[in-house]
């Protein structure tokens, strides 16, 4: 069992190395991850490289006895790279560029991308690779396209459909495309996919699916890099945006690509870890944090369901998540509470992001474990005493198996599906709501929870019919060969659990007629 933070020792403010790896130890902190961030400060100008400066740090944690992820600094480009070739910044629907300032903000299929993002990881994990601290490798961060509309994708998008589909005449066929005058006569009629310039249900079912794949392609090209460095003992992840993750890539598909799975997992705290739950109580928050105790089990039960294998949290709560608007501390106990529910469900790494609360960029506000005064805190002593349970418990609470009673079944498909045309409203509003997918899972979810069911997550591909009773929400798009499956299933004393819009809709979005 790993227990510890994400580090940024490049982000400190005056020197405190020691001091930082001494209350590491002092609370029986076992890892960090380093690296995430780092391509701009290793190689300020195209060309000059300077990495020795990390030595010491990685040498001062593994004198401490603790273990590092050295992570790939490829999610955020420098200015440099940015400057020489303005044309890698990721296209968006509307088609403009993406403006420098960001991050996560390039076509990372570009070949003037993939370049430098190699050379400077290979030559950081050249150097770095073999130190005895490090452990695993995590490539990229939270990686998802943006939704990349540059034409060097669109392109690789029309040549999937060729290889896909074989003629325009299938095309026509599987979208539909005799509506409103779509029907091709050739491959150059196809139009680019764009802000409100493609209404049609198949082609943005199989767009975002092509998207998907450019991200898991990405990461087994990262992968197959790392590869070639690590030690047979070292591993190699990604940490994905728990729950429902990104909608420009498929945690299933990624999973299978690294050798462990890593989520990064932010929850609402306070209120919003009480049983029962008071939602009107609940400060508004961002998007991708869920409210409630139910969460952080869904979370842990849609990584473990990816590989049925024990996974890694690399990011959670520290004293809180987001920008200065959202602060809400955790009660005291409800670190430990996140950090024992977490574990429960497979997690063999509790991390926080991060450390230590920054004091410039964008995220000072979403604070570390340590503020922004660097001294011991509530948090801190919260997590130093879970440190010290882990330390103490660790052959116990190492490589736990979840208990299961039922099975949900998880189809991105449909989630893809029912975002392009959702089937509820924007609670408060009469805007059709992209989330619609998510508020059913989650509400069946939810429910199951609150009557102390323990739960998977399952997906298509995987094997369904051993588990007593199996859920199956919101499942709109879904081939022959999947509803075949749930028919037996239910057929052979199954108990199969459907909602509304379930099997409506077949694997190209079209309403079934039979």
């Amino acid at each position: 069992m790993l227990f510890g933070a994400s580090y940024y020792h490049e982000y400190q403010p005056y020197e405190r190395l020691d001091e930082d790896v001494r209350m590491m130890r002092e609370a029986a902190f076992s890892y960090m991850r380093v690296g995430d961030s780092i391509w701009a400060r290793c190689e300020p100008a195209e060309g000059q490289f300077d990495i020795d400066w990390m030595a010491p740090v990685l040498d001062a944690l593994h004198g401490a006895d603790i273990k590092v992820i050295f992570a790939t600094p490829t999610y955020a480009i420098p200015p440099w790279l940015y400057r020489s070739h303005p044309e890698i910044m990721t296209r968006r629907a509307d088609d403009q560029h993406t403006r420098y300032g960001g991050r996560q903000n390039m076509d990372f299929t570009h070949p003037a991308y993939l370049y430098y993002a190699e050379r400077i990881t290979r030559l950081l994990l050249d150097r770095y690779a073999p130190h005895p601290s490090v452990v695993g490798f995590q490539i990229d961060n939270e990686t998802g396209t943006g939704m990349s509309h540059n034409a060097n994708v669109v392109q690789r998008f029309v040549e999937s459909l060729k290889a896909k589909n074989g003629t325009v005449e299938r095309l026509n066929d599987v979208w539909g495309l005799n509506y409103w005058s779509h029907r091709l006569g050739c491959w150059e009629d196809l139009w680019a996919p764009g802000l409100a310039g493609n209404l049609n249900p198949g082609y943005d079912l199989e767009w975002r699916r092509f998207q998907a794949l450019l991200t898991t392609e990405f990461l087994a090209w990262q992968t197959r890099i790392v590869k070639e460095y690590a030690r047979p003992d070292q591993f190699v992840t990604q940490d994905v945006v728990g729950g429902h993750g990104r909608g420009d890539s498929d945690m299933y598909d990624i999973a299978q690509v690294v050798d462990v799975l890593a989520m990064n997992s932010q929850h609402a705290t306070q209120d919003g870890l009480t049983l029962p739950a008071d939602d009107a109580s609940i400060p508004r928050l961002p998007h991708w944090t869920e409210v409630g105790v139910w969460a952080l089990s869904f979370k842990s039960d849609m990584a473990w369901g990816t590989r049925e294998a024990n996974f890694l949290v690399t990011e959670t709560n520290p004293i809180s998540v987001g920008g200065s608007s959202w602060t809400f501390p955790a009660y005291d106990g409800q670190w430990r509470l996140a950090a024992y529910t977490y574990i429960s469900r497979g997690a063999n790494l509790i991390a926080y992001w991060h450390w230590h609360s920054l004091h410039y960029g964008h995220e000072i506000y979403s604070h570390g474990i340590l503020n922004h005064d660097f001294g011991p805190n509530r948090c801190y002593r919260e997590l130093s005493r879970i440190g010290h349970e882990l330390q103490r418990h660790d052959a116990i609470l190492t490589d736990l198996t979840p208990d299961a009673d039922v099975a949900f079944l998880y189809s991105q498909d449909s989630k893809y599906a029912l975002e392009n045309q959702p089937c509820l409203l924007e609670p408060g509003n009469a805007r059709p709501d992209a989330r619609s997918y998510q508020r059913i899972f989650n509400a069946f979810f939810r429910a199951f929870f609150a009557a102390r069911a323990q739960a998977a997550v399952v997906f298509p591909t995987q094997e369904l019919e051993s588990f007593p009773v199996l859920v199956a929400p919101a499942l709109y798009a879904a081939d022959d060969a999947l509803l075949a499956r749930l028919v037996r299933y239910a057929e052979g004393g199954g108990h199969l659990v459907l909602s509304f819009r379930g099997g409506y809709g077949d694997e190209f979005a079209r309403a079934r007629w039979e």
